[in-house]
């Protein structure tokens, strides 16, 4: 069963594959904040807020700690940034 098919059981919530879901959702919104954020650099009018709040510049920084090996630093600022919760900041950094 794919991600996007119906459950077998009319009725019946699959929490993992609603699980998947949203960890799926956040890798393409941090995709397209980082793909938003490359084209931004091109054109200064599009330096705006980018996915969820979460400016081009948060965005760097989130991803210049994660890339110094600084992860719960990178996670706490992306919280600050979003108002996420601990789970889904983590997932996102992670994705980035």
């Amino acid at each position: 069963m794919g991600l996007f098919d119906k459950p077998e059981e009319p009725g019946r919530v699959d929490t993992h594959r609603l699980d998947a879901l949203e960890a799926r959702v956040q890798q393409l919104e941090a995709t397209v904040a980082l793909l938003t954020q490359h084209q931004a650099a091109g054109h200064p009018s599009l330096a705006q807020p980018v996915v969820g709040g979460l400016s081009a510049d948060v965005l760097a920084r989130v991803q210049s700690l994660k890339r110094d090996g600084k992860l719960i630093h990178a996670i706490k600022v992306y919280r600050e940034a979003t108002g996420q919760d601990l789970k889904d900041a983590k997932a996102a950094v992670e994705a980035l």
